[in-house]
């Protein structure tokens, strides 16, 4: 663990649950613990209060730019909302501004929309009790291997299958390999990445973030031609495995409409509708 988190920042939760909506908090504590983490990156500006969460970076990628937490108050919302989206065409950088479970006030995808934002996806918040994971470890398909990424070559090949699986461009190639490289990633740091290859080529990617006490899963991308081979299931469930064995009970995710049914055959189940609107880029 880097010496600089606070003793106990990514210290497995161990007890189960008690409700939906605890789970919910916990996936949204997850993803907000990721981009407290995120600071650590030296090109990215973290604006971090209570009632608004948002990062910008120099990289015209929207996943290097957005809002993560609003929690806006009824009687100036209008103008909060413009002034947060002026902090983004002042950098001329494109966003995405996520929508989830402690969101305020509830009508903010639509005053989103009104100011030319578009719905990019209708996410679902699902949670997992790692008790339940599958425990069956052998690969599901002949020639696939799953490792944890170590070193620059391994991320090299990370971030081939990553961008081969989400059509990124390659200046979201490079600020991810810049990102990572800069603020660590292994077994000594609370990102793990995890990398799946057939025959040797690099096919799937998951990263496995440590934090608020959940094992969340993120990046879960698949080349086009490994797809419906039950790989994307198998990186995850290796990253999850890992996790538990740290002491961790619950996993965490944020999955579009096409993936819920994967996650569902893993355990997970859904706690919290999310959604994730953009900008122009």
């Amino acid at each position: 663990m880097p010496a600089s988190l606070p003793v106990g920042w990514y210290a497995p939760l161990r007890r189960q649950t008690r409700s939906r909506a605890e789970a919910a908090d916990l996936v949204d504590a997850n993803l907000f613990a990721w981009f407290d983490y995120l600071r650590r990156w030296p090109r990215l500006f973290v604006h971090d209060t209570p009632e608004l969460l948002w990062f910008a970076s120099d990289v015209a990628y929207p996943q290097f730019n957005g809002v993560r937490r609003a929690r806006f108050h009824d009687d100036t919302v209008d103008e909060q909302i413009d002034e947060t989206l002026g902090q983004f065409a002042a950098r001329g950088v494109p966003l995405m501004w996520l929508v989830g479970p402690s969101t305020q006030p509830y009508d903010l995808g639509s005053r989103l929309e009104r100011r030319g934002l578009r719905l990019d996806e209708s996410l679902t918040g699902m949670a997992l009790d790692l008790g339940q994971l599958d425990a069956t470890g052998a690969p599901s398909a002949p020639g696939l291997t799953i490792e944890q990424v170590t070193d620059l070559a391994a991320l090299d090949c990370w971030l081939d299958a990553y961008a081969a699986g989400f059509e990124a461009p390659a200046c979201a190639r490079a600020g991810f390999r810049c990102r990572f490289k800069s603020m660590g990633f292994g077994p000594a740091h609370p990102l793990r990445l995890y990398l799946a290859s057939m025959d040797g080529r690099p096919v799937a990617t998951t990263s496995l973030f440590l934090g608020a006490g959940v094992a969340g899963i993120y990046d879960v991308s698949t080349v086009p031609e490994a797809r419906g081979k039950g790989i994307a299931a198998a990186v995850v469930r290796a990253a999850l495995r890992d996790a538990r064995s740290e002491g961790y009970v619950l996993g965490a995710l944020q999955s579009t409409e096409i993936g819920v049914g994967l996650y569902r055959k893993l355990g997970f189940e859904p706690v919290c509708p999310m959604a994730l609107y953009v900008s122009g880029t």
